[in-house]
């Protein structure tokens, strides 16, 4: 029982790195741009991102869920007792 238990906390601090990792590498390589002519309180801002959306992002986000979920649901199962 405690080998699950371990089991399943290594899963879901592997699973929150993933996730974490995941969202760094959605928020990078982000733009910026202001409208020219329009400064001080009435600036208008345009922000996005430069090129597609990396599948990797997706990739390890997905397997960093799956990994939350899997440690979790082991740690529960594992401190059930009434089996």
């Amino acid at each position: 029982m405690v080998k699950r238990v371990i089991g399943g906390g290594v899963l879901c601090i592997a699973g929150m790195f993933m996730l974490l990792y995941a969202r760094k590498l959605f928020t990078t390589r982000t733009w910026t741009f202001m409208l020219p002519g329009s400064d001080g309180p009435t600036a208008v801002f345009v922000a996005g991102r430069i090129g597609n959306f990396p599948p990797a992002v997706i990739v390890i986000g997905i397997i960093g869920g799956a990994a939350l979920v899997l440690g979790i649901i082991t740690i529960i199962r594992a401190n059930n007792t009434d089996h």
